[in-house]
């Protein structure tokens, strides 16, 4: 038999019409009797089999089953459940750093006023913030240098400071310009903490140093290294780049902090 016959021979079982009778075991009184073709079934059963899977992907997907399921859907999913991971942790912990940020300023706001109110009821009594004068005649308060650490970080990037550290501002860093494809360096060794993206900050690299110092580098194109990697002091991070709202061009943003302190990076660094 060739294969066209086959065929013929196969769609005419379909569409060859059955009769499915219900009886009553006990008087074998017919109860019902349907009346389908072989097409009629096989469709019945497609369709049950569709409804069948857009039920389990909705409930796998849109609900908590799939931790009641255990490892194996998981690694089904492979690299987009890993992705998605990863993506929700550092968005929890970019949540954490953005909270410690808002009270380390309004930390700095209280001290502020404090400082200003003893100023005027005596001027004779130093205050652990010192005023002074910027480049422009601005005031602007600094930690006076005998209660920094002498410690001295790598620069990140070769290039140059386009815009400097302004706590007054809230902008608690220094912004390096540099070529698209220059690598950013780790200032110091330490812990990959973070590596996260934002919709501000773009592709956004935090690192852990000893002594409580926190390193953050912002707008990269790329990040090179991942969470839990630890990084040597001039070890290639990151790659410049110009992503995030904030970003109007190849750059690194570059904060540094200790135990949740913003401080000057170029009371640290060589530019």
């Amino acid at each position: 038999m060739s294969i066209g016959s086959r065929i013929n021979y196969f769609l005419k079982r379909l569409r060859k019409e059955y009769k499915i009778i219900v009886l009553d075991e006990a008087s074998m009184v017919q109860k019902k009797a349907i009346r389908t073709t072989g097409m009629k079934t096989l469709g019945v059963v497609v369709l049950l089999l569709i409804i069948f899977g857009v039920l389990t992907t909705l409930l796998t997907t849109q609900t908590g089953l799939l931790r009641y399921l255990g490892p194996r859907p998981r690694a089904i999913l492979g690299n987009d459940y890993l992705s998605l991971k990863s993506q929700i942790d550092s968005l929890q912990k970019l949540t954490e750093i953005q909270e410690t940020k808002v009270r380390t300023i309004e930390k700095f706001l209280t001290e502020r006023i404090s400082s200003d109110k003893g100023d005027d009821m005596d001027e004779d009594v130093p205050s652990l913030k010192s005023k002074a004068k910027d480049k422009d005649g601005k005031e602007s308060y600094s930690t006076p240098e005998c209660l920094l650490p002498l410690m001295q970080f790598e620069k990140p990037v070769d290039g140059e400071v386009t815009s400097d550290f302004d706590a007054g501002k809230f902008h608690y860093g220094i912004d390096l310009a540099a070529p698209s494809d220059a690598e950013i360096l780790a200032v110091e060794d330490g812990l990959v903490v973070i590596n996260g993206y934002s919709r501000e900050d773009g592709h956004v690299l935090m690192i852990s140093h000893a002594n409580g110092y926190i390193s953050w580098y912002k707008h990269n194109s790329r990040n090179l290294v991942m969470p839990g990697r630890e990084v040597i002091k001039g070890q290639p991070i990151a790659i410049i780049g110009n992503t995030g709202e904030n970003s109007s061009g190849p750059h690194l943003h570059f904060e540094l902090w200790q135990n949740d302190v913003p401080l000057n990076p170029r009371s640290f660094l060589k530019y």
